[in-house]
């Protein structure tokens, strides 16, 4: 396996885990969207 092809698949099971992320903490913070932003913010800054 060649690292590029190893960066993609970490780079998509990133993605993949951050859709999941903020389903799920969308689910459980329908009343908090303010937390949800900063979490958004806190992952596109990383």
């Amino acid at each position: 396996m060649t690292y590029s092809s190893l960066s993609q698949i970490c780079k998509y099971a990133n993605r993949v885990s951050y859709e999941l992320l903020t389903q799920h903490s969308a689910r459980l913070s329908r009343s908090l969207p303010e937390r949800e932003d900063s979490l958004e913010e806190v992952y596109w800054d990383r």
